[in-house]
This record gives structure tokens, C-alpha cells and sequence, in this order.
């Protein structure tokens, strides 16, 4: 059985949020392109794992490669993954949210 989608006025963005995520949350709710609480926890995660690779951006820097301490051998900075994983997630929710064509990941910052 189908359950009937309720929708929703507006909601201020997650405390959690960069201000970035912040103004995208705004604009989509504003927009109407969210109306839905199921469409609103989607949001949210992408939002939520945008944030986690800008993090990871930020602290990867120039420091693609990291050596371990034990043997001294180089390996791609562990950080580049969770970046791109993050990234991925992002760009497939806002798929499944129909908004992959009008969303730049980076039109927000």
C-alpha cells in the first residue's frame, strides 16, 4: 500500500549544515522543489555528505600522497576516497531528487 506524500511548507536548514549547505537547503525548499518529508531526508543526507567531501578537501590540501610510518612507502591520501565517495553520494541523490541537471556542487560555496 502506497503511503500519501505530505507536504511541506518550509523548514529551516539542520544547525549541522555548512552556511553553503545552509542557502541550498533554502533555495530548493523556497523554489518548491521539495515538498515532500521523504524528499526532505534525502536532501538532507546529500547535503550532509557534500559537506563531508568539502571537509575532506579542505584537509587533503596539496597532500595527495601520504607516507606511513613504518615502512616509508607512499599511498594516495586516505581522505581522497572519502572525498569522492561523499561527491558520488551527493551527485546520485540529486538524481534521485530530479535536480541533477540544476545543481552545480559548487554553485553554493
Amino acid at each position: 500500500m502506497k503511503t500519501k506524500a505530505i507536504p511541506i511548507l518550509y523548514v529551516d536548514p539542520p544547525a549541522h549544515l555548512s552556511e553553503a549547505s545552509k542557502q541550498l537547503w533554502k533555495h530548493l525548499l523556497e523554489t518548491g522543489r521539495i515538498r515532500t518529508l521523504p524528499r526532505l531526508a534525502l536532501l538532507q543526507t546529500g547535503l550532509e555528505a557534500r559537506d563531508r567531501a568539502d571537509e575532506a578537501r579542505l584537509k587533503i590540501g596539496d597532500a595527495l600522497t601520504v607516507k606511513t610510518e613504518r615502512s616509508g612507502v607512499e599511498h594516495l591520501n586516505p581522505l581522497l576516497r572519502l572525498e569522492r565517495e561523499n561527491r558520488q553520494l551527493f551527485v546520485k541523490i540529486m538524481g534521485q531528487l530530479s535536480l541533477h541537471g540544476e545543481i552545480n556542487p559548487n554553485s553554493f560555496d
